[in-house]
């Protein structure tokens, strides 16, 4: 528990001296955005997860909870994921798409969300059957690409892929270039740029809710569709193609815009492959084509 009554530092664990040190001088903000009109003496702050960029815990306060991302890492690289999460959450505040933000603080490099608590949540994402994971997420990232800021941006998918080197090995692959270069970009947007399903939840109305938004940057649209469809193929290994599947069928069922899910599959086929191939993680991986 945090000692607030007397700028709230006690001897504790490390995570909590670095919330401590985070949040010092702005308990009694943080505690009316959680809760309104109430005692900052009430606040308890539970540990989640750390690492050397970011604590992540549960905030209480009252009978009221929300969820805080503190980064508090020395490296420029933690002060851009604090922006990018902290921007992303911004713009998508009125998608229902991602949790509320409740507060954030520059100086202290930290936001505050809703708790999407047990409540709220069914299920994680990763844990429904191969089809309905795909289904649900092509219909949340359709309704996350209709909402995400775009911006004009021209080429083909095969340049853009050659700029990887050799993380992506696509001269492995026969078709590559003349599948590819047939393929136009549809602009640049805001893409999460972050794969893993442990991210999403399922709500008991049936929506996704997303969140860890720091690797988040401008990419040609249609990136985080590529990433889904890996992670889907990682994760269902031996339904793959009814995950992906539902996938393309989802998102093309919800999208409204210029992106192709046919096209995508395309590039999204090529691209495991030959990240495979480049990383020789899955000698199987050419099937895949």
């Amino acid at each position: 528990m945090l000692d607030l009554a007397n700028e709230h530092v006690i001897v504790a664990p490390p995570w909590r001296d670095r919330v401590n040190l985070g949040l010092k001088g702005k308990t009694e903000l943080i505690a009316r955005a959680i809760a309104r009109d109430t005692d900052a003496r009430e606040m308890t702050v539970s540990l989640i997860k750390q690492s050397a960029r970011s604590v992540c815990a549960q905030v209480d306060v009252g009978e009221r909870s929300a969820f805080l991302k503190l980064f508090d890492g020395a490296e420029q690289a933690d002060q851009l994921a604090y922006k990018r999460e902290k921007i992303s959450l911004l713009t998508l505040r009125d998608s229902a798409l991602v949790p509320r933000l409740l507060a954030f603080s520059d100086p202290g490099q930290f936001i505050i969300t809703e708790w999407i608590g047990k409540g709220q949540v069914r299920d994680r994402l990763e844990r429904l059957s191969a089809e309905d994971t795909g289904d649900k997420l092509g219909r949340w990232l359709a309704r996350y690409d209709a909402v995400s800021p775009a911006e004009s941006a021209c080429g083909n998918w095969y340049s853009y892929l050659n700029r990887f080197g050799a993380e992506i090995d696509l001269q492995a692959v026969e078709t590559a270039q003349d599948l590819l270069l047939e393929i136009p970009l549809c602009g640049r947007s805001l893409a999460r740029n972050d794969a893993a399903l442990g991210n999403f939840m399922l709500t008991h109305k049936g929506d996704i809710i997303a969140c860890d938004f720091e690797a988040a940057t401008m990419r040609p649209r249609g990136w985080d569709y590529l990433q889904l469809y890996r992670a889907l193929i990682l994760r269902f290994a031996d339904r793959a193609a009814d995950a992906v599947e539902a996938f393309a069928d989802g998102y093309a069922a919800e999208h409204k815009g210029a992106l192709i899910a046919d096209e995508l599959n395309v590039v999204a086929r090529i691209l495991f492959c030959a990240e495979a191939v480049a990383g020789r993680k899955d000698r199987e991986a050419l099937a895949w084509l």
